[in-house]
This record gives C-alpha cells, sequence and structure tokens, in this order.
C-alpha cells in the first residue's frame, strides 16, 4: 500500500472511549496515548515508573491531563485480575484493551542470562493472562470490548513458521499473545481483535538493533507509527480479526532478502485477518522514515 497521509480519518470509526493501554510510557507508548487523548478517549495506561508516567502527564495539556489515569502495576509480577480491576474501576469501563509493554533482547544475550530470560517471558506472556482478566471482567457484564495488539514483524515470523533466527523468545513470546487473543475473538461474540505489527521503530529497541548489524537499520517513528496503529484500532467495521504489517520500506526489503522475498501475497493469505492491502511500507523521507545505525 502506498503511503498517503490523506488516508487518515476517511474511515468510520467506533465510538469507544474508555481505553486501557499497557506501557503508555515508553517509546511508542507515549504516542499512542497522545493520540487516544486527541481523540478525546479517556485513557488509563500502567507502568513500573512513576517517574516516566509524571513526565508524560506534564507534556499534556489541560484538558488531557483530566482524561488520563496511570497506575503503577508490573504485568511480570502483579496479579492480572488486580490490574484489570483497578484499570476497570477508574473510569466504570473499559472498551478497548491496548497490549502494548513488552520486553525485547536478542536470543544470544537471553542465552546467557536467565534472569533476563525469565523477566522477557513474565512481562510479555504478562500480556496473554492480562488480556483474560480483562475480558472475563468487561464480557462478564455484557459489555464489548475490542482487544487490541502493538505486535511486531518477528510475531508473523514466527506465525508463519520462520521465525527470525535471533529474536526467536521475543516473537514466540509475542505471537503466543496474538494467538490468544484470536482464539477469544473466535470464542466470545462481544470481542473483537486488532493487532498492528510495526517493523523497527525509533527508539531503545532499534537501537539495539542498528548496534548488532552492519548498516545499522531502517525505522519508522514512533508518532507515524502510533498514528496508524489508532486509525487501525478505531475503524468501524463488522470484522471480527484484523491484522495489519506497517513499516519503512527500506526495512521490508530487507526482511525480503531472506524468506520473505516476493511472498507478500501468500504472507497475507497465511496470516488471518491480513490482506496485502494491510501490508503498509512508508518510504524512506527523513522524517517519518529513515536509517539509524550504530553511532545514532
Amino acid at each position: 500500500m502506498r503511503y498517503d497521509m490523506v488516508t487518515f480519518n476517511k474511515n468510520k470509526h467506533m465510538n469507544i472511549q474508555k481505553i486501557f493501554i499497557t506501557g503508555g510510557t515508553g517509546d511508542l507508548g507515549t504516542d499512542l496515548v497522545r493520540e487516544l487523548l486527541k481523540r478525546g478517549c479517556l485513557v488509563v495506561t500502567n507502568g513500573r515508573d512513576q517517574s516516566k508516567a509524571d513526565i508524560l502527564i506534564h507534556s499534556l495539556l489541560e484538558d488531557e491531563k483530566e482524561r488520563f489515569q496511570f497506575i503503577v502495576a508490573d504485568l511480570s509480577k502483579d496479579s492480572p485480575l488486580e490490574i484489570a480491576t483497578r484499570a476497570y474501576e477508574i473510569y466504570g469501563g473499559i472498551d478497548m484493551l491496548i497490549s502494548n509493554v513488552a520486553s525485547f533482547a536478542f536470543d544470544e544475550d537471553l542465552e546467557k542470562n536467565e534472569v533476563e530470560r525469565k523477566r522477557l517471558y513474565d512481562t510479555n506472556l504478562g500480556g496473554l493472562a492480562l488480556a483474560d482478566s480483562v475480558v472475563n471482567l468487561v464480557t462478564g457484564k455484557s459489555e464489548n470490548i475490542v482487544l487490541c495488539d502493538i505486535g511486531s514483524t518477528s510475531v508473523i515470523a514466527d506465525m508463519l513458521d520462520e521465525p527470525f533466527p535471533d529474536t526467536m523468545h521475543y516473537g514466540k513470546t509475542k505471537a503466543d499473545v496474538v494467538r490468544h487473543s484470536i482464539e477469544i475473538a473466535h470464542t466470545n461474540p462481544l470481542v473483537k481483535f486488532r493487532a498492528i505489527h510495526p517493523g523497527s521503530i525509533n527508539g531503545k529497541f532499534a537501537k539495539q538493533i542498528a548496534r548488532k548489524y552492519k548498516g545499522g537499520t531502517h525505522v519508522t517513528t514512533p508518532e507515524i507509527t502510533a498514528r496508524y496503529a489508532i486509525e487501525l484500532f478505531f475503524t468501524e467495521t463488522d470484522e471480527k480479526i484484523i491484522q495489519e504489517i506497517f513499516t519503512s520500506e527500506k526495512y521490508f526489503a530487507w526482511t525480503q532478502e531472506g524468506s520473505w522475498h516476493n511472498k507478500e501475497v501468500e504472507i497475507a493469505k497465511s496470516i488471518e485477518g491480513l490482506t496485502p492491502s494491510r501490508i503498509i511500507k512508508i518510504p524512506v523521507d527523513g522524517i517519518n522514515s529513515f536509517e539509524i545505525t550504530k553511532e545514532n
């Protein structure tokens, strides 16, 4: 699909207001929160670090501050049901859960560090348990909910049974959350599922990738990725399941040098809710998409 900013806001949007987003104070999370607040939503997010939330709150407009709440909670340690209940009670409901929190590391580093490997699994799979708790809480009251996931091209690779060799643990844990959410959507008539799978996004994860690979990596910005994600999540449609790949065209080209080469149609057919038109590649313009190297 050709990148075209004019496509924003052309779609009919769902009338939903109460949003719970995990990891709302990270590189992408803060931009997702800002996009939600621009839409007039009531937003709750969680995180381990109150100081990061304070920085985000300080940057918001006064009316946005009134529609934003932060709860200190760690998916790798705290009870999912307790987190879900606290988030629900703040605004008296949850219309949409956006699973954004994630821990990232290369496989070779995880094999050397059992503590880090456990933290990655506990954090990433914590999203699975939280989704269960939120869905049970919301649909138990006969209310609808949209489950949304910020995935990764590593998720797509895992779902194709062709995992990227350096990020198999990361891809598997994230893919397990997506698979589980799809199952929930199929079995519960009150649930819809949406997922966007970015390539590298400018931030701490991308910097790790740039340091590892010769020539660095091509990235999209958190701002443009957040805009596309929220547009997808809010689009009104009867489809129960929608998935989208969103990445720099140069990053996708790098991916295609491997097993994805010239297989866009086959990839779309293999992933439920994905179509060739939902493989969106942003051209390198130096603003929304650009290259970073280990020197950046």
